[in-house]
Parts: C-alpha cells; sequence; structure tokens
C-alpha cells in the first residue's frame, strides 16, 4: 500500500530570457504530457500524492533537479526510508536507534527508538520518533520522550524486553508532507525547553515534582490570563505534601457569591499516590464545582479538563 503514487517526470522547461522557469512539461505514468506552473509543482510535491522523478524541494521552496527521484515528496515508502532514514537518525547525536516498520494493513508505521538515557526527576527516558501513514492517505510523525521502565527477560526466549511506559516530554506531533518538513520539526522538537512536560501527559506514576509541572502547563493552557497564588499545606504525616493554587480574581458569580478557583494538589511520597481537586471556593469558605482525580493517568489532565467544561456551563 506504502507504494501506491504517481510518478511524474519533467521532460521539458520552457524558460523567459533571464532564464528563469516559467513551465515544465510533464510526463506521467500513463505517457499522458501536460504543462504545469512552478506554483502547481510545489503544490502536488507538497501533496505526498505523486512522486517526480527528476525534481525536488530544497530550502527556500525551490524546486530543483534530482537524478533519481529521491522520494522527497513521498514518506514511510522504500524509497524515502532508503534515502533520508539515516539523515533523520544522525540529527540525534549519541542514539543508536532501533527502527521497526510495521504495516498492518491500515497503516504502515516505521518507528525509531532511540538507546541514549536521560535521567529526569528520578525517571529513565528515550526519544520515540514515529512516522505513519493511513490507508486514508494521511500522514504523521510524533517525536517524543517516552519513559522507559527496567528491562524484563521474556521467560520463554530470553531475550531482554524494553517496556516503554505512556508519559512524555517534549512532544512535537503533526501531519507531514516532505522530508523538508519533517527536517524542521526534528529542529523543532531540539529546540525545545528540556524536560517540559506536555499538559495532557498520561505520565502513569508522576513524581510531585512532575505533578507541580503538570498543574503549571494545564493553567497555562485553561487560564493563561490568570494570576495564581501558591501556597504550601500542612503535612498530615512526614510523607505527605500539600500545595494549593489559588487565583487572585474572584471570576465566577453563582448566586450572590463570587469565587476563586482552587486548586489543591495533595501527594504521598511512599507509593506514588495522592489526588487532585479542583473547586470555586467563595470567601466564606463555600465550595463548588469539585472535581477529584488521582494522580495517575492522566488524572490531572482530565480533572482540569472537567472542571474546565462544568464551570463552562456556570459561567
Amino acid at each position: 500500500m506504502h507504494n501506491n503514487f504517481t510518478r511524474y517526470t519533467c521532460i521539458e522547461k520552457e524558460c523567459d530570457k533571464r532564464g528563469a522557469v516559467r513551465k515544465y512539461k510533464i510526463e506521467d505514468d500513463n505517457g499522458d504530457i501536460f504543462e504545469m506552473n512552478g506554483k502547481q509543482i510545489r503544490e502536488l510535491m507538497k501533496s505526498g500524492k505523486v512522486l517526480f522523478t527528476n525534481l525536488k524541494l530544497v530550502k527556500g521552496n525551490k524546486i530543483v533537479d534530482c537524478e533519481d527521484g529521491d522520494g522527497n515528496y513521498i514518506l514511510v515508502t522504500e524509497s524515502f526510508l532508503s534515502h533520508h532514514k539515516q539523515d533523520i537518525i544522525d540529527q540525534f547525536t549519541g542514539n543508536n536507534f532501533r527502527v521497526e516498520d510495521i504495516d498492518n494493513g491500515s497503516s504502515y508505521t516505521v518507528d525509531f527508538l532511540g538507546d541514549k538515557e536521560y535521567v529526569i526527576n528520578d525517571a529513565v527516558y528515550i526519544i520515540r520518533f514515529t512516522l505513519q501513514i493511513s490507508d486514508d492517505d494521511t500522514r504523521k510523525y510524533k517525536i517524543r520522550y517516552v519513559g522507559k521502565k527496567e528491562d524484563g527477560v521474556d521467560s520463554e526466549s530470553g531475550e531482554v524486553l524494553v517496556d516503554v511506559r505512556k508519559g512524555t516530554y517534549n512532544t512535537v506531533e503533526g501531519e507531514f508532507i516532505t522530508y523538508l518538513e519533517l527536517e524542521n520539526a526534528i529542529k523543532e522538537f531540539k529546540g525545545l525547553k528540556k524536560y517540559s512536560l506536555d499538559y495532557d501527559s498520561e505520565l502513569k506514576d508522576p513524581t510531585f515534582s512532575q505533578c507541580k509541572d503538570l498543574i503549571i502547563k494545564n493553567l497555562k493552557h485553561y487560564l493563561d490570563d490568570m494570576e495564581f497564588i501558591v501556597r504550601v499545606g500542612k503535612k498530615n504525616d512526614e510523607n505527605k505534601e500539600i500545595l494549593r493554587y489559588e487565583s487572585k480574581e474572584r471570576i465566577v458569580r453563582v448566586k450572590t457569591e463570587k469565587y476563586k478557583i482552587r486548586v489543591h494538589l495533595s501527594y504521598t511520597n511512599n507509593d506514588a499516590t495522592g489526588s487532585i481537586k479542583l473547586m470555586l471556593v467563595s470567601d466564606r469558605g463555600l465550595e463548588y464545582n469539585t472535581v477529584i482525580y488521582p494522580l495517575t493517568n492522566g488524572g490531572i489532565a482530565k480533572a482540569f479538563e472537567q472542571f474546565m467544561n462544568n464551570t463552562g456551563w456556570i459561567m
């Protein structure tokens, strides 16, 4: 399925007096010949649905000649991989990547998994980079740090298994069309501030530091125009830590009361358990619209999402 595309070949160019190409004469696989201008050529290249055997795009959106149709415009194909796989890997120095091709009939995926370990908040992370084309011709990429658990051993084969858990740092994802766009996505990923949690991360067992980071990310995502005061709460025992984030402004009126937003984080170190509690509170201590989630499986993001949905109805 991933080689199902049309090949176009440029057989003649029409130039003006200054040597600039104004028209291209193109021949397709069936021997049909037609004329195209530069804009049309670029749009077809970026569509990912055709492969020009002797033209390609370079930086500056310029069309240039090439000798072998290097697959610059068709991602997740044998042609693309043979010409660009090493180029991708070379952009992540110090990593030895395992590359796996998976064709399940409805989609074709190329998975790059690095072996360089990054210690983040006492957990080990590695780089994972995925390219995918589906049978509806959508092409996607995702680059991120993924959490890595301890290596285990398969009892039957004796082989070492790598168990990658949910939870990511610095995810860059989107739809891709050309190799140049993919290269820009890699540069964006490498340019991000290291180890910044996604606001909707599904980290399974977040540390207390990661919980605080996730709350800040969610506050910026949902309530970026509001200012919050952070207070350290009382510890019921040596293992429990408590933080409270409260908005300076009273943003919601319910009947005669005005309410602030309060986020209450409690965390127990021993077994990485705790809860995230969001609510509206009045000056008299009245609570309204209370949402509580555990600190696992994206609980922080789910709590914020439900709370904001509920609050939207009130506001």
